[in-house]
Parts: C-alpha cells; structure tokens; sequence
C-alpha cells in the first residue's frame, strides 16, 4: 500500500500503572479505536510507567493488553515498538505478541518526507548525568542484574527511581513552562547530523506541532504529552501528519 494511503498511528508516554484497571481500559480502548481506523501502529516509549521485564506479565493484568496488540497485528499492519527511558526493559512479551522492537531512533519516508521517530529522550544532551545514567542502565551487565532481582524489589527501584526523575523533571519545567527547551540543542545537533523533516518524539511530556528553524532550514516538530495529562496521539493520513486528542467516551466507528 502507499505510504499516502496508509493511516499510520503513533503514540507515547501512556504510562500504564500495574494494577489500575480504569487506565489500562482507556488505552484498550485506544487500541479498538486503532483497530478499526488505523494500517499501522508506533508506540514510541514509556507505554509504561516502568517495566521490570516479562515478570510484570505473570499475573495477567496486562493479559488482554497483549490480546490487543496480537489482534492488531493480525487483522490490521505492524505493531512497532520503541524502547522509552522507564520501560526500556521490555523484549521477549512483546514479540510473541506480534510486535517488531525498534532501535531507538528511526527514519521513515512518508510522502517523500523524511521522518525521524524516537523516544526523545536522547535529545537531552545538556542533561549530561541522565545521559551517563542511560548508558549504563541499558547496558548488558546492568539488564542481567536487572532480571536478577525479586520482582518486588525490582518495583521498589523503579518506582523510587521515577519518584527521583519526576523531581528533576519538574524542576526543568518550572524554568519555561515546559520542557521543550531540554531537547532543542539535541534537536539542531539532530538537525546537522541526518537532516530530517520531521521529527516525532515525546518524553517531554509537551503535546505540540511546530514549524522550527534547526540548521539553516524549517522542521516540523510534533511532540506528544503525558497521557495522564490527556490522551492523544499522532495520525498520519492522506498525506500529513495531526496531533488528536483521543476522547475514550467517543464511539468507536463501525468497520
């Protein structure tokens, strides 16, 4: 199918919470509304609010999360999936559901545009001790550690270690409102090395669509937000991209 024809969704920082039900029932209905509307389907990090590894998976909360993700890559296109900077643990679960794990930066060609996708949260090149950080928890000693320890303790670290990045999160927020400004040096140093049209990435938590000047020329930036803070997503169809908000309340259309 052409690139033009196809709707092609993408999606970040949902940020599910084992054990909260009511939130996981707001992505799945996402994933009926991508089922019936969407070829394709990017979830581009931090779907959780963290990930231990496929322990997480041996209670079944997320049995019928994986159903979803099997049933959209059956009935509808690939499901891909990029590792964000709280679930960068995720792996084996997610193949055996059908889905494609994708390097942390991607480009696609969309309507002979050239599109960056990633996480963003390698864009954060000034943050020089979280980037040291992202090394090393990515690193093979630290993920065999990691599958290692009691799932309880497992939990315990990640979830102290959000309550720490949060901390720092907001304090980066209070200078300009947002976050954006973490990532523009990353985006013109971006911009310099591979030249891309559009970028898409979250992380930030800063839902927005942009027109920017990085080396010498204009780039379309379109960052999502938080799903806590609001659902949305971003469609590609007919040849552009839009940012939506995503109404779980709203009926989902006939096939």
């Amino acid at each position: 199918m052409n690139a033009d024809a196809r709707a092609i969704w993408f999606v970040s920082d949902v940020h599910l919470v084992q054990g909260d039900r009511p939130y996981l029932e707001q992505f799945l209905a996402f994933l009926d509304r991508a089922l019936a509307e969407a070829d394709e389907l990017w979830i581009v990090g931090d779907l959780f609010e963290f990930w231990i590894g496929e322990r997480q998976t041996r209670d079944g909360f997320y049995d019928d999360l994986f159903a979803r993700l099997a049933e959209f890559g059956r009935s509808c296109g690939p499901v891909h999936v990029v590792h964000g900077n709280r679930d960068f643990l995720m792996g084996e679960e997610f193949r055996r559901a059908g889905c494609r794990l994708e390097p942390d930066r991607n480009r696609l060609e969309l309507g002979g545009l050239d599109v960056h996708v990633s996480h963003g949260d390698e864009l954060c090149v000034d943050d020089l001790s979280y980037q040291r950080a992202r090394v090393v928890m990515r690193s093979r000693p630290a993920r065999f550690v990691a599958a290692l320890l009691p799932g309880a303790l497992g939990g315990w670290l990640a979830r102290r270690y959000r309550r720490i990045s949060e901390r720092k999160k907001a304090r980066k927020k209070a200078v300009t409102g947002n976050r954006f400004h973490t990532i523009e040096r990353g985006l013109e140093e971006l911009a310099a090395r591979i030249d891309p049209d559009v970028v898409i990435c979250g992380h930030i938590h800063f839902p927005a669509d942009q027109v920017l000047e990085f080396a010498g020329r204009s780039r379309r930036i379109i960052t999502t937000g938080a799903w806590e803070e609001g659902p949305n997503y971003i469609v590609w169809r007919a040849g552009d991209f839009e940012l939506r908000r995503f109404d779980p309340a709203a009926p989902c259309p006939s096939p």
